[in-house]
């Protein structure tokens, strides 16, 4: 009975651990687009960043639950304008000192917008920028789930890109996530 007791505390708590969070940032502000979130492929958390008032609607931080496992996750907006919308890819802020929270991602697909190198395959050139993505960092090999490449980002070492938006056109960007360590 004490044994079976142990190992169903140790399997509870490794479920409990087993779970994170990814981190989209979706940032127009300096194009003064609103944005609007549509659609999710799961229970989100969508925050609008009401400290920026009148551009709360600018600045929208969507969060979702990780597992150890690779799993597709979807997130539509529609643009209240035409613009650049930035997309950081991240992870959950930790106060400075703490151990950053790690996410790996992958497979970035956008319909609505153009989205450059989003299975991170492309040829990193001898500067070391990984093509599309505003960073040196991350590029990860071997567990990928589509190619040889995958990303891992953590809040500090995000990466992110411009997308090209039209008024009114919704744009659903598709990727794949799971848990990490750096």
């Amino acid at each position: 009975m004490k044994l079976a007791l142990v190992v169903l505390v140790a399997v509870a708590g490794t479920t409990i651990l087993a779970a994170g969070e990814f981190r989209i940032d979706l940032i127009s502000m300096k194009s003064n687009i609103d944005l609007e979130i549509r659609e999710t492929s799961g229970k989100f958390k969508i925050i609008d960043s009401p400290w920026y008032k009148e551009k709360r609607k600018q600045s929208i931080e969507i969060r979702g639950e990780t597992f150890d496992q690779w799993k597709t996750y979807s997130i539509t907006f529609v643009p209240k304008k035409s613009g650049e919308v930035f997309l950081k890819v991240n992870a959950p802020y930790v106060k400075p000192g703490e151990k950053p929270k790690v996410c790996a991602y992958d497979n970035f697909k956008v319909k609505g917008a153009e989205l450059k190198n989003g299975g991170f395959e492309e040829k990193v050139p001898a500067h070391g920028w990984i093509p599309g993505w505003e960073t040196k960092d991350g590029l990860m090999t071997g567990d990928a789930p589509e190619g040889k490449f995958y990303m891992h980002a953590t809040n500090r070492k995000a990466v992110r890109q411009n997308l090209n938006c039209r008024e009114n056109v919704p744009v659903t960007i598709t990727f794949m996530a799971k848990n990490a360590v750096w």
